[in-house]
């Protein structure tokens, strides 16, 4: 059930807009919501500004994939005002939407644009964040292929998430993904050392 009134009315958007996309598509959309949904109403965020804000987060990734907060604003507003969502409350979901990336963007000042920033490092990290690494990095030329330089891609996606959380309810959650991650980083690391 839509925890917002605007969550179905976003969904056609995601699903034109984002369909192709293999890192931030619409799998990574749900699952990001899922965790919106139920840190969202743990931590007492106002949910009609964190679903959208979270649904419409990487809304830019198909124009500029490295600054996708930035490129998603315009497109993010343009389908939050033809679902007629509140004029009052869009500045509010863009700032979740720019504040979301560890590679650039404002800091987040708001809890929800907070929440959003730990939302998506829980999709960072563990099984599916070594599977999202992977496919980005084949994407975007962060990874070469050569499964020797995989680990440092890997420590990397480590060094962007530990100790970075706002909150300790997603600390929580993080914490057996990034133990998961680091297990697979050591036996990684020890296969590839062996002849």
């Amino acid at each position: 059930m839509p925890v917002s009134r605007y969550e179905e009315k976003i969904w056609p958007y995601l699903k034109r807009e984002l369909s192709a996309e293999k890192v931030a598509g619409l799998d990574h959309i749900a699952r990001t919501l899922f965790w919106a949904k139920k840190l969202g109403q743990e931590l007492e965020a106002d949910m009609e500004i964190l679903i959208p804000g979270v649904m419409l987060h990487d809304i830019g990734v198909t124009k500029d994939r490295k600054r996708h907060y930035q490129t998603g604003i315009e497109p993010a507003e343009k389908i939050l005002r033809k679902i007629n969502f509140p004029a009052s409350k869009i500045q509010e979901v863009l700032h979740v939407i720019e504040a979301h990336s560890r590679y650039g963007g404002p800091t987040p000042k708001t809890l929800e644009a907070r929440i959003m920033w730990d939302i998506d490092a829980i999709d960072y990290v563990g099984a599916v964040g070594i599977t999202r690494a992977a496919i980005r990095g084949l994407n975007d030329n962060s990874f070469d292929g050569n499964i020797f330089n995989f680990p440092k891609l890997l420590k990397n996606i480590l060094k962007e998430v530990e100790d970075k959380l706002y909150f300790k309810e997603s600390k929580k959650i993080i914490q057996p993904r990034i133990d998961f991650l680091n297990a697979f980083l050591e036996q990684l690391e020890i296969e590839l050392g062996s002849p």
